[in-house]
């Protein structure tokens, strides 16, 4: 791969190599395999989708442009052939389609033709309007392209999932998601409070982004270029910032089933108010990422779970004697739990920026 290929996404070395060997290939034949970017909300396949297009060049020397469409908005395969398509050909685009698994089923079918494993680039369909009758579709793939993305790849046809070439989002390091963060934020942050930074990340690159720019917004009303730890400190209080990088429902959660121990999904929708899609898709993906609790039936708090949620009920209590007392302890080794907590209570961020000697980085 050529050194500093796709300089703006951090990581993912394994996907910029592969992508880099579509982009030359690309420049001889004017043709992209039919790929899918799969990975969960926020980890940057928008971005990287969007930085790889701009490395294409056919072998005219120009650049596709790109035509981004979420799968959500087509509502039928009648309205993507009689408003997406026109616009797809006429500008010779590569279609991003995100989110689709959103796609209507009838596209779908359609797709398993279009997108059919064949050396000829060309494709023609034959769709029978409701009003306009029978008309005729070509696809040239020396000419357009197209591109999927999506976080729920199980809805989509297994079939037209067999069609597609699949590139998988690979998880981020701590280091990874510090540089996303330093990359964004136009302030300069002192070396003290780097471990209270990547503390508060929430393990994928569109958290750190909007950390980044939040900083930002604070830095800018207080009129501050440089971030230090009581600003930090100020920061966080004032932006709702917690400790793992958590927001008020998630906390919401983490006081609920340490109070009510196991519970089930729909328990915690009707304690909470939040729905059950919300708790699965946004909520339980960050404390299950996190490790703060686990799912064998019913929703409980793992031991870090535990220990997070005594130390935002009783902050000032003793923590050995509030051990002692929870109920829950009593399957796990008292001092063993004490001495954990401890430990988290005891600790305090390195202050060197080299990552490689800062355990938070390896």
């Amino acid at each position: 791969m050529k050194e500093n290929y796709l300089p703006n996404i951090i990581g993912q070395e394994e996907v910029k190599s592969r992508l880099f060997i579509y982009k030359n290939s690309y420049e001889r034949k004017n043709k992209l395999p039919f790929i899918i970017f799969t990975g969960a909300r926020g980890d940057g396949k928008t971005k990287t989708i969007r930085e790889f297009r701009q490395t294409l060049r056919k072998n005219n020397g120009d650049t596709p442009p790109i035509m981004e469409v979420n799968g959500a908005a087509i509502k039928s395969a009648e309205s993507f052939l009689e408003s997406y398509y026109p616009h797809w050909i006429n500008s010779n685009a590569v279609l991003f389609i995100d989110e689709a698994h959103n796609i209507p089923s009838e596209l779908q079918e359609l797709f398993l033709t279009i997108l059919e494993k064949d050396p000829n680039p060309v494709r023609t369909i034959t769709y029978t309007h409701r009003e306009g009758g029978e008309v005729d579709y070509e696809f040239d793939f020396r000419k357009i392209s197209i591109v999927f993305a999506t976080t729920d790849q199980q809805k989509l046809k297994k079939a037209l999932l067999d069609r597609l070439t699949k590139i998988s989002i690979q998880p981020y390091s701590t280091k990874n998601l510090f540089d996303i963060f330093q990359l964004n934020c136009k302030t300069r942050t002192s070396d003290e409070i780097s471990g209270d930074i990547v503390k508060v990340f929430r393990g994928h690159p569109r958290a750190c982004v909007e950390l980044a720019e939040e900083l930002d917004h604070f830095a800018l009303a207080k009129g501050a270029t440089y971030i230090n730890k009581p600003l930090w400190d100020e920061f966080c209080l004032i932006m709702g910032i917690y400790q793992y990088g958590l927001n008020d429902a998630e906390l919401k959660i983490i006081k609920l089933l340490g109070e009510r121990q196991k519970q089930s999904l729909n328990a915690i929708a009707a304690s909470t108010g939040f729905s059950r899609s919300v708790i699965q898709n946004e909520y339980e993906a960050a404390l299950l990422g996190k490790g703060l609790i686990d799912i064998d039936g019913k929703r409980m708090l793992t031991k870090l779970g535990r220990e997070l949620y005594l130390s935002i009920t009783n902050p000032t209590k003793d923590v050995e004697q509030e051990v002692v007392e929870d109920k829950t302890t009593k399957e796990k080794p008292v001092q063993e739990i004490v001495e954990r907590v401890k430990e988290v209570a005891a600790y305090n961020p390195p202050t060197s920026l080299d990552l490689e000697q800062n355990p938070l980085f390896q």
